[in-house]
This record gives C-alpha cells, structure tokens and sequence, in this order.
C-alpha cells in the first residue's frame, strides 16, 4: 500500500458504514421512529395517570356500626358508609359485602366503647387485592381513619387537661442538602443505564446480521473475502461500522428520550420539575461509558451473527445473545449494588454501574481507568474470535442446514459440532439445576450422586449411544486405558492440583469478589459435611462427581468440540463450560482453571480415567482440609505452600513432555477426514 493510501479496514468501514446509513429504513429506526414514539407514548401515558376530576366514591361497610365521629369521618363526598349488624361468622360475612363494598371494617361488640373511653376501637380491614385499585382505596380509607384517630387523641388530652405535646417526646424531620441538579442527575442515574445498554444492545444487533448473514445471502461477503485483504483488516472494519451504527443510534434514542422528558418538564403547571448539573467532565466520563457498552456488545453481536447461516438463522441465534446482554440490567436497578473495584472488572456490568455512579457522584478516576480496561481486553478476545470464524470457510459458508420433516428434525442424530456441545452443556445445567431440588427432601449424601447421574452421566450416554452410527462410543467418551505415563501425571496432578491450581484460583476470586470463606461455610453446612464420616464423604462429594463430571465434560462435551474445532479451542471451551456449569461466581475461577488441566490431560492420553483420578483426588483433599481445618485451612491468605502443588502440576506435564495434543478420541462424520486429521491442520 502507497504511503498516504487509507488502510484496508478503513476503506471496508467507510464502505460498510455507507451501505447501512444508505438504508431509509435504518435512518427511519435511528431518527424518526423514536423522535415520534417517545413523545407520544409519554404524553398519552401521562394523560393516562392524571388524577380524574370526580374520583371514584369509595364504598365503606362495617360490622358492627362504628362509633358516630368515625362514621361522620367516613361519610363525605368521596366516601359511601354503611354500617350492618353481625349475623354470622366475621370473615365470611365480610366477603359477602365485598361484592358491592370496596372495603369491609370489622370490630368487636364494645368497640364503642372503648372508643369513647380510654380503650383501644380495634379494627380489621377487609379487602380484595385481586381488584385493580383495592390498594388505593385501603389507603384512602386508612387515611381517613388515622385523622379521625388523631383527633379523638387531641379529645382525650384535652380532657384531663394534658398537652399533646405529653404523647410526642420527640420530632424528627429529614432535610435534604442535595441541590435540585443533584436530584435530577440521581433520577438519571436510575434509568440510564437501562436506556442505554437496551439500546445499544438492539441497535447492534440488526447491522451486525446485515454484515454477516445478509452478505452471505447477496453473495457478497465471498466477493469481499477473495480480495488481496487480510481477514483482521475484514473484520475490524466491519466491527466498526457496528459500533458506530450501534453507539450512535444508541445515542440517539438517549438524547430524544432525555428532550422529551426535559420537555414534559418545562410544560408541568407547578414548573416545579426535576432539573439536571451536566458538567463536561460528567459528559466525557458518560460517553466513555457508553463506548465501554458499545464496544463489547458490538464484537459479541458480529461475532454471533458471523455463524449464522442466514438472515432468518440469526434472528435466532441473536435472540439469546441479546438476553446475555441484557443480563447486566438486574444488578443496575438495584440500589444496594454500588461500583467497586470487583464490578470494574466485571464487562458491561461495571460499565452500566459506572453511568449510574458517575451521575451519584461515585465513581473514581480508577474504576474509570478499570472499566475502560475490562473493555478492551474483552473487545480485543471477541474480536480475535471472530477473526477465526472468517478465517474457517467452513463455519462462514455454511449452508442453511436441514429443514427436513419434523421426525427428522428432533429423532435424527446431532452433528458433532460446538453449537450440539452448547446444547448438551445447556441440558446439563438446567436437569443439575432442577434436580438439585432433591436435596430438599433427601439427605445431600444421596441427592448430590443422585443429581449428577441424572444431570451428566445420563445425557452424556444417551447422546453417546444416539451418535453410534457415526463414532464408538468408547473412544467418544474417552473410556479407553491410558498408559502408565498417563496414570502417573494423573497421580502427580492430582496430589497437586488443589495447591499449586484451585487454591491460587480461589484467591484470586476472593480478591475479586470477596467473601469467598462464607461461600465456603454455606456449602458445607448445605451438604452437611459435618455429620458425616469420611468414607461416605468422599465417595458422594468427591469420587461420584468426579466420574460424573469428567464423563460428561472431558467426554461427550470435549468430543463434540473436537468435532469441528481445534483440540486447544476444545479445551478452552470445555473448560468455561465446566466453570459455568458450578453457578458461582466465586467458584468459576477455580474451576474452569482445574477444567483446564483436566481437558490437557484428557487431549494428551485420550482417556478420561487420569482425570477421574486427579477429580476424585482434588475434591478428597478439599474435603479432607475443611474436616481438620475449617475454612481458614482452605482459603487463608496466599502463601508459599502453593509452590509444592505447582511442583506436582508440573512434573504430571513433563511425565507427558513430547505427547501430542490429538482429536483421535473418535472417528469424524465428516467425508476425507481421518480420525487423527486436525479440521484446521495440526493442531499440535
């Protein structure tokens, strides 16, 4: 390329960027629909909320008759009393007057007069939640209760000649000393971090798709990819144009959304409204939250669509995408969740509390500085994935895929791909989860082996057995003896795995996240370590999982990915699904580092055996430490004691020095490939 000459990536981001703001329809989205529905919606919603001017009359009854000053109170414009006579069981009663009353009030016989004396009227309230507006006219009756109870209390001092101030030892008011900018900017707080990641998250989604899926139906995207362009330039510029499309219609929607309510504001009859402090500082630091939202979202959603077959294909595949990115919406509307240095780290869910804590006036250059960094790196890891899938011909010009007869479709075997070992990972987690509600009525010993048959080791043989007719189902599973080799690094890995792997994990975890001691003690309480011997401890919490866990991650899961990957994405992948699959952010860490030794293991001896022996021997000593230790013994702070199990890690790895990664743990589907031959090449 000639000096001055644009780069490649820039060329195909102008190109791209043109091509989507060239649609009217995407413009109409950007622009008119939300400048057009924003206000509409808020104005007719508010009209809709307005109080009306002749209220409903609420209807009031009472059993018996109440005292003459509360029936006074309750007979107004606004409210219709009738008092009845008991006949009958109280609550029964009740309901029968619910029918044409809103609200029932009950009391006993002498309530009278204990009203009209020193005592105590006690009243029971009756009413139907089930009806649209019970609560506002329970309130409404309560309301006027509570007045008329104040003012007989004001008559019974006044009787025996004592102030009120005698009930009233102590005032308490609450004054504010935020300005009203501040108040403003709080209420905003609240509500856009929503605004944006929703809208961030739907306007990448629909450019993503059309500059992936919808290229390969117009059959330009081979066009692009034969030219003399490296495949990072390809992508960066797509990726680009997504987060250019997707920051900016986000944007948008933010800013037409935030005028129409300012607007709304200016027009309130008490000109009271909110108001809001914007500073350029606080602008600068917003923006580079929304840009810390767009980039992980915009890379997440190309990389997504890139493996859709079509148009049609990735309004499904994205649909999923898009509730995982929305996921972050749960800990934004909770107050107690504050930015700290662990939220920083967490993408997109420290970006969306970072809006929220720079309009509270809570974030720090720092968590700032962090939240910018999480970005990046995960940006940088998505983007460097879906630069592989344009690399894979396979993966990017797949066909639409069949869509034959329904029998087929759900009684035909799965191909031997990720997008099945997705499934099969998915399956596992919802049976482990639901069963898991086994240990509510039998004791942990039995539900937790009973749960991880259930959930791992019966879905692994069942698509094992399904899948005959293309693999064996021995080497699929990984069933096959290792040799004395593999024994021996299982030996050495398992002695040390726990200190030199998962404890240097669990600390990092606890520094992240914290606390991680009390996630330990509340596991063991729930699994009720402490009543247990040793020997039915750890065959239930450490030798059953074990197998479980080893047959269904290092086995069916890991012989899927091979399937169509590289043995080291296979054993990556496998190892975030085995962290994942625990449902603890304290424990992924942890374990997805000991799923990662395990799925080396499992690649060097095509065995899942010297894995069932380092599981077994991992959870043993975990379980074995909090017997004699507590937790003080499994989770204190870092010491040198970790170097002897890096020391056994290590010498497990050397045992295995010169052995090839391979996939020849089963036969391929897939025509011209040998059971030994890599989809991408070597792997090794």
């Amino acid at each position: 390329m000639r000096d001055g000459a644009p780069r490649a990536w820039a060329l195909i981001y102008r190109k791209e960027l043109k091509d989507t703001l060239r649609d009217r329809r995407t413009l109409t989205t950007m622009l008119l629909v939300p400048m057009v529905l924003y206000p509409l919606a808020l104005v007719f919603g508010s009209e809709a909320l307005l109080p009306k001017d002749e209220p409903l009359v609420v209807r009031v009854a009472a059993i018996p008759p109440l005292p003459s000053e509360v029936a006074a109170a309750l007979q107004t414009q606004n409210f219709s009393y009738r008092g009845v006579f008991p006949d009958g069981e109280e609550r029964a009663q009740a309901e029968q007057l619910l029918v044409r009353h809103d609200v029932v009030l009950a009391s006993t016989a002498t309530g009278a007069q204990a009203w009209a004396g020193l005592g105590t009227l006690a009243l029971r309230l009756y009413f139907d939640e089930s009806r649209p507006r019970a609560y506002a006219q329970k309130d409404r009756v309560e309301e006027v209760l509570r007045a008329v109870a104040e003012a007989n209390t004001v008559r019974r001092l006044a009787a025996h000649g004592l102030p009120t101030s005698a009930i009233t030892p102590m005032t308490l008011r609450a004054h504010s000393v935020a300005k009203k900018e501040r108040s403003g900017n709080r209420m905003l707080g609240l509500i856009l971090p929503t605004l944006v990641l929703t809208f961030i998250a739907i306007s990448c989604f629909y450019p993503a798709v059309d500059l992936t899926a919808g290229e390969k139906e117009r059959k330009t995207l081979a066009t692009l990819l034969s030219a003399p362009v490296p495949i990072r330039d390809i992508v960066f510029g797509k990726y680009l144009a997504v987060l250019t499309v997707g920051s900016l219609a986000g944007l948008l929607n933010v800013t037409v959304l935030g005028a129409t309510v300012y607007r709304l504001m200016l027009s309130s009859p008490k000109g009271d409204g909110l108001a809001f402090e914007l500073s350029p500082l606080l602008v600068i630091g917003l923006l580079l939250g929304v840009v810390a939202i767009a980039a992980p979202v915009a890379a997440l959603m190309l990389g997504a669509a890139s493996l859709a077959r079509s148009f049609r294909d990735a309004s499904t595949l994205l649909t999923p995408v898009l509730l995982l990115v929305l996921l972050p919406l749960g800990l934004t509307m909770s107050p107690d969740t504050r930015l700290n240095f662990q939220w920083a780290a967490v993408p997109l869910a420290g970006a969306a509390l970072l809006l929220r804590a720079l309009l509270h006036e809570e974030a720090t250059l720092s968590q700032l500085v962090l939240v910018m960094a999480s970005a990046a790196a995960v940006t940088a890891l998505l983007l460097f994935v879906v630069a592989r899938i344009f690399a894979d011909e396979r993966a990017l010009f797949s066909t639409e895929g069949r869509r034959a007869d329904l029998r087929s479709v759900l009684f035909s075997p799965p191909s031997l791909s990720p997008a099945t070992a997705a499934a099969l990972a998915g399956t596992i987690f919802v049976v482990h989860y639901y069963a898991g509600a086994l240990s509510t009525w039998w004791p942990a010993v039995i539900a937790v082996p009973v749960t991880q048959v259930l959930a791992q080791v019966v879905p692994a043989g069942i698509l094992a057995r399904w899948l005959r007719h293309r693999i064996e189902p021995r080497l699929f599973l990984g069933l096959g003896l290792p040799s004395w080799r593999g024994w021996m690094a299982g030996l050495f890995l398992g002695a040390g795995a726990w200190l030199g792997l998962s404890l240097p994990a669990a600390w990092l975890a606890d520094f992240l996240f914290g606390d991680l001691s009390a996630v330990a003690r509340d596991l063991s309480a729930e699994l009720g370590l402490s009543e247990l011997g040793p020997v039915a401890m750890v065959l239930a919490f450490a030798l059953t999982p074990a197998i479980c866990e080893e047959l269904a991650f290092r086995g069916a899961i890991y012989g899927l990915l091979i399937g169509r990957t590289t043995v080291r994405s296979a054993v990556v992948l496998q190892a975030l699904a085995f962290g994942a699959m625990h449902g603890s952010v304290h424990r992924f860490l942890p374990t997805a580092l000991l799923g990662l030794a395990l799925g080396t293991l499992r690649a060097k001896t095509g065995s899942v055996w010297p894995g069932i022996l380092v599981h077994a021997l991992t959870n043993a000593t975990l379980l074995l430490l909090d017997r004699a230790y507590g937790e003080s013994g499994l989770f204190g702070s870092p010491t040198p004691v970790a170097l002897l199990g890096l020391l056994g890690v290590g010498w497990a790895f050397v045992l295995l020095r010169g052995t090839p990664l391979n996939n020849s743990s089963h036969q391929s589907d897939r025509p011209g490939v040998t059971p030994t031959e890599s989809p991408r090449g070597n792997a090794g």
